[in-house]
């Protein structure tokens, strides 16, 4: 029968098989079912994205968040409680999702409304740390972004090649990259 999980899984078969608008139909069938809606409204996002719509993907990221600390029992949204086991690695994964896309379209009072509502254990992750200096800069706390440099910090899951401290650091000054921070492939220019 047709539920909003059923149509979460069809859409991600159809977006892996190739058929990316009956993908985006299926999600959309999806909200009008029961039940939450934060798996469809991620994919939304993520075809948004994709189809070059950063607005409605940043939106979209929104809604997801919202409903996602919704189920997770988060009071009224407005606390950095840590939920339990399940819930902290997908409001992880889906936060730091939102906080990119509203960056990207300079909405950086949602993309700090969607940071304090993260777990403060996970605020404190090394990819989180990063996210922070990279939101600290675009709010304008040019101080308190180097701050975040200064005091260290370690990205586990950086990509081999990513090069995203880097272009991060160069949007905060013109000094040379740290060395602890420096994992560039090729030279340095």
């Amino acid at each position: 029968p047709a539920t909003g999980l059923t149509e979460y899984h069809l859409g991600v078969a159809q977006w892996h098989g190739g058929d990316r608008a009956q993908a985006v139909r299926s999600w959309e069938r999806g909200l009008a079912q029961d039940g939450p809606s934060w798996p469809a409204l991620r994919c939304l996002a993520v075809a948004d994205r994709e189809e070059r719509h950063p607005e409605r993907a940043a939106d979209r990221y929104v809604r997801a968040f919202d409903d996602l600390c919704r189920e997770a029992g988060e009071a009224g949204g407005d606390t950095a409680a840590d939920t339990a086991g399940e819930w902290t690695a997908a409001m992880a994964a889906l936060g730091r999702e939102a906080i990119e896309a509203l960056l990207a379209v300079g909405r950086t009072t949602d993309a700090r409304s969607v940071w304090e509502r993260l777990a403060p254990a996970t605020r404190e992750r090394g990819r989180f740390r990063l996210i922070e200096a990279g939101l600290l800069l675009a709010e304008g706390r040019n101080e308190e972004a180097r701050a975040v440099f200064d005091a260290g910090f370690e990205v586990a899951d950086l990509r081999e090649g990513d090069e995203v401290i880097g272009r991060l650091w160069a949007r905060l000054t013109d000094e040379p990259l740290p060395e602890r921070y420096d994992f560039r492939m090729r030279p340095t220019p």
